[in-house]
């Protein structure tokens, strides 16, 4: 399996990172305690676009090399961008605090980002 890691892994590792780095750039993003309609339409877009981004160009890669992995992480987004998505669109939560951004946005991000890599690290074959 080192040949998936070398062939695939690799070199996509910095499209995975920037992914994450961008998703975490939603801090600057976010100054105000009340979000407009507007400025939650254009987060939920941004981390949609990134989601997008990710999966065309490493995730559809996956299916055909192994679809268990591929069905793992496609979840896996999924799930984060749902996550991130009712973190936003709540009106209760004041995002831009400091311990409500690490606790409904930072920790989702990190524990994806996390899983991620541990499955692809963890790959043995199918």
């Amino acid at each position: 399996m080192q040949w998936f890691k070398e062939l695939i892994i690799q070199p996509k590792l910095n499209d995975i990172n920037i992914f994450y780095q961008n998703l975490h750039s939603l801090k600057e993003k976010i100054s105000e305690s009340d979000l407009t309609e507007k400025q939650k339409i254009e987060l939920i877009n941004f981390i949609k676009e990134e989601q997008k981004k990710l999966k065309t160009s490493f995730v559809d890669l996956l299916q055909s090399i192994t679809p268990t992995i591929h069905q793992k992480i496609y979840f896996n987004l999924d799930k984060l961008t749902d996550c991130l998505t009712i973190a936003i669109s709540n009106d209760e939560l004041k995002l831009n605090n400091i311990k409500t951004f690490e606790k409904e946005i930072e920790l989702p991000i990190k524990v994806s980002h996390n899983y991620i890599l541990t499955v692809l690290y963890n790959f043995q074959g199918e």
